[in-house]
């Protein structure tokens, strides 16, 4: 019997933002009840915004991060483009590189 896990993190990376979520399909048992030997089927990972003016909070966590999503990253969405919010990016593309990047309107 297939399923939906949902996993959404608000990193503990300080003053910043960095917010992560995994999305599977998982194959668990007929009688509905889930244990530790679900395999998944399909995953589909995100990060919303990717900084912090602490790097070694950051770094920490964005390491975890790479371990849950096998590091790949299917979406990151962008908010705004302040320094606590992007300047992680660069990590990110580096440890488990995002596919798509969504990004807000500007106007120049």
């Amino acid at each position: 019997m297939q399923h939906a896990k949902i996993t959404r993190t608000q990193h503990p990376v300080g003053h910043g933002g960095f917010h992560s979520g995994l999305i599977s399909t998982v194959e668990g048992s007929p009688d509905g009840v889930r244990s530790a030997n679900e395999r998944p089927v399909a995953s589909f990972s995100y990060v919303y915004d990717c900084g912090s003016e602490r790097s070694d909070a950051f770094n920490s966590e964005m390491s975890l991060y790479r371990a849950a999503c096998d590091g790949k990253t299917d979406v990151l969405f962008v908010s705004h483009l302040h320094a606590d919010h992007i300047n992680g990016i660069d990590r990110l593309q580096a440890m488990a590189p995002a596919k798509t990047v969504i990004v807000p309107y500007l106007m120049l």
